[in-house]
């Protein structure tokens, strides 16, 4: 490795310790974005530095046809790439001028090797952050350090190496830290929307999107190193959020693949804050005037913006946080201030789900309705400008029981005049809809003096809302109303209409589930009991049957088993006759029983 010194007009427009490091024989493939042709490698430089349309980091020149390319791209932001390939009579050149993002980076720990070679050693270094700060401050492009006793940094990394033969010592145990993908975001706060702005020293490719709102605001990135993405106070897609009065917030997310996030990605939060606190704008000039001039009275005024709400309210204004679908309902937009000289309009009336999916516009930009059946026009309630209200009634998405409304609100002066809204009633008749919505500000005219009354800015309202479905379905599937609705069901086969109305003292309680539990338990008890009753009587009656029977034998046994030997001789009449008397009165005593099937 060597060093030379150049001399060149812009060198001073570069504050690092060295401003090229050249490598001969290598160029970036199909990374050239501009061309020139110059005739030196100094003078090549020199306009590398003094690009102003896109950050040049990398410069290469061919001595044989006297050509600079030029490019935003190097090895560090391309990383390992079979890109950075050999060319002939090419000197490649890489600028250490251009700035890089350092406030959020991240360092890939390398296990077992150190560089060789570095360009800055600290001693006293305390700990490994200390280290790091170092590196990410350095007076050159710092991409490697490593912390054994002292802090060695260097503006290698594994990508410019790839052409330096053993640039690493193997050491069991050692830790180098080589620099990731750095990121600095600006953020521009302009009046209806917010320009975020994302610098990264890699190339990246994947996409940014809102947190909130994955799917419908996200801006796709390819090849860049530079991208922003615009979001709008009322764009209901992005769904930045007023916090407080003058202030908006956002999250977003920087993804690298395009369908799922893993720990590189990284996530940012965007806040935009407007004093809004009045202020007297006074212009002065100092006047020298001989004589006597009799003063003037002086006045200043200064009108403030108007706090505008929107509620959700019942026919009769009263405040509902929670409705059936069908209800009677209103919107109402009031200006707090019943002093304010303002007039209000409302537009771009929008209904969302609550989520990320389904929304639906209720008042178009002109200021009328697009569906009458669903939402009416925007009127004034007891001709008061001030205060205006859009009659609908409750309904809601399928995917979701809150329904959140979004409203452009804008503030006129003196008053505001009405659209005439026509459109079809009905899609299935001829009817025109014939209404007066306020929904779009009073024409302002220029005065001959050539100014123009002030316009104010618009106002974004937002509220939610929580509904409920009018009916429920059993566990067969089929649709039970509730409150007492009809359920109305037609039979096309038939060509009838067949009308069912529920009856609350069918409706099955938890409290009566309960009791029929009970009963159901009382009548297996008493059954099981009267199983065990007549069970035990059978084996009784069993049991007197087998004595009967026994006894039947013994009396039909000889007699000489109840009887000595010698009676037997001398009796042997007396025996037997006694025998069958004595059967036969035990068969009489005996009833018979009755038999259990």
């Amino acid at each position: 490795m060597y060093a030379q010194k150049l001399c060149m007009p812009s060198a001073r427009g570069c504050t690092r310790a060295w401003g090229f490091e050249l490598v001969r024989g290598y160029h970036l493939k199909d990374a050239g974005k501009k061309n020139m042709q110059l005739p030196s490698r100094v003078a090549c430089m020199d306009a590398c530095i003094q690009e102003r349309e896109f950050p040049c980091r990398s410069a290469w020149w061919n001595p044989v046809k006297t050509e600079c390319v030029m490019s935003d791209l190097d090895r560090y932001g391309l990383g390992v790439s079979s890109r950075f390939e050999a060319a002939e009579n090419t000197d490649y050149m890489e600028s250490q001028c251009v700035q890089e993002p350092n406030r959020m980076c991240e360092f890939r720990k390398i296990e077992n090797r150190l560089l060789k070679t570095v360009d800055a050693l600290y001693e006293g270094v305390a700990t490994l952050d200390e280290c790091r700060q170092l590196c990410l401050e350095a007076p050159f492009r710092c991409h490697t350090f490593d912390f054994e006793g002292v802090c060695r940094l260097s503006h290698h990394a594994t990508a410019t190496v790839t052409q330096v033969q053993e640039p690493y010592l193997s050491m069991n145990g050692s830790l180098s830290y080589e620099r990731g993908a750095c990121y600095n975001v600006s953020l521009d706060c302009q009046a209806n929307h917010m320009l975020a702005t994302l610098h990264t020293n890699k190339v990246f490719n994947g996409k940014v999107y809102a947190r909130q709102r994955p799917n419908s605001c996200v801006v796709d990135i390819t090849e860049s190193m530079t991208f922003d993405m615009k979001l709008e106070y009322a764009d209901p897609g992005c769904g930045v959020k007023q916090e407080e009065a003058g202030r908006f917030a956002v999250d977003l997310v920087l993804q690298h693949h395009d369908q799922i996030m893993t720990s590189s990605d990284l996530g940012f939060a965007l806040r935009c804050s407007f004093h809004l606190e009045n202020r007297s704008v006074a212009h002065g000039i100092e006047l020298q005037v001989n004589g006597q001039i009799q003063s003037m009275a002086s006045e200043s005024a200064v009108v403030p913006s108007p706090n505008v709400t929107m509620r959700i309210t019942d026919r009769e204004g009263g405040d509902i946080n929670t409705a059936q679908v069908g209800d009677p309902l209103s919107l109402r937009f009031e200006i707090v201030d019943s002093y304010s000289p303002y007039e209000i309009f409302v537009r771009e009336l929008i209904a969302m789900d609550g989520a990320d999916g389904a929304e639906i516009v209720l008042i178009d930009n002109r200021g009328c309705p697009t569906d009458p059946s669903i939402m009416g026009p925007v009127g004034q309630i007891s001709s008061n400008g001030k205060l205006l209200q859009a009659y609908f009634e409750a309904f809601k998405f399928p995917t979701s029981d809150v329904v959140q409304f979004q409203a452009l609100v804008t503030p006129c002066l003196p008053s505001c005049s009405p659209v005439d809204c026509s459109l079809p009633a009905d899609p299935s008749t001829t009817g025109v809809f014939h209404a007066k919505s306020y929904g779009r500000r009073r024409r302002r005219s220029w005065g001959s003096t050539g100014n123009s009354t002030h316009e104010a800015e618009n106002v974004l309202v937002i509220n939610s809302i929580r509904i409920a479905d009018r009916f429920k379905f059993d566990e067969n599937g089929e649709r039970i109303p509730m409150d007492g609705s009809e359920d109305v069901s037609s039979n096309f086969g038939q060509r009838d209409i067949m009308t069912s109305r529920s009856v609350s003292g069918q409706c099955l309680n938890i409290f009566g589930f309960l009791v029929c539990c009970f009963v159901l338990v009382i009548v297996q008890v008493a059954i099981i009991f009267a199983w065990m009753y007549l069970w035990r009587r059978k084996r009784t009656m069993s049991k007197e049957e087998a004595a009967v029977a026994s006894m039947g034998a013994m009396s039909a046994t000889p007699a000489h088993y109840f009887f000595a030997a010698s009676h037997q001789q001398q009796a042997p009449v007396h025996h037997s006759q006694f025998s069958r008397k004595f059967l036969h009165q035990v068969s009489g005593e005996v009833p018979s029983l009755p038999r259990l099937s």
